[in-house]
């Protein structure tokens, strides 16, 4: 999940839909944002490599305008965050020719809905109902004081989830074909 205009964003990891772990990735407002935008890359790439994951989940930029009250320039860093995690996507995938490796963008609008039943759901909504499903999202200590679920990682959390079940209601309609 790209996370905020700071750069700071969540990476969930589940394995046949269950929960393996999650990170945020923090950078500093104060740096320069092509740098915060590299450090977004390049530790997504090495998130991939250590987790090995054949299907990538990225939030589509759709519902940006929609989702945030902040400004025009905290929506451009929204979509510049989610560029870099497409490119490092695009890099882990373009480097597996064993096996193929799917890059999926899901809406988040999409993602709320499917968990809720309301496109519109808020963040606290979100972590409620992942862990009336069993997931017990991790605490996170962050650079700016306190201990806190992380909103992020909870995203990350439900987009990998709707994603998993998507696939197996795909599977499941293929076997009956």
């Amino acid at each position: 999940r790209p996370g905020d205009a700071a750069g700071d964003r969540g990476v969930a990891i589940l394995d046949d839909g269950e929960f393996v772990a999650s990170e945020v990735i923090e950078t500093s407002p104060s740096d320069p944002r092509h740098k915060r935008l590299r450090v977004i890359q390049a530790e997504s790439l090495n998130l991939m490599y250590f987790h090995l994951p054949d299907i990538i989940v990225i939030e589509t930029s759709a519902g940006f305008q929609r989702m945030t009250n902040n400004s025009r320039a905290s929506i451009e860093a929204l979509a510049q965050a989610r560029a870099a995690c497409l490119i490092a996507a695009g890099n882990y995938a373009s480097r597996f020719h064993i096996y193929p490796v799917e890059v999926k963008e899901i809406d988040p609008h999409d993602v709320r809905e499917s968990l809720c039943g309301n496109r519109n759901a808020g963040k606290a909504q979100i972590q409620a109902n992942l862990e009336q499903r069993g997931f017990r999202l991790p605490s996170f200590r962050r650079r700016t004081g306190g201990v806190q679920h992380d909103p992020d990682v909870a995203d990350a959390v439900a987009c990998a989830l709707v994603c998993y079940y998507q696939e197996r209601i795909l599977a499941m309609k293929e076997e009956v074909h």
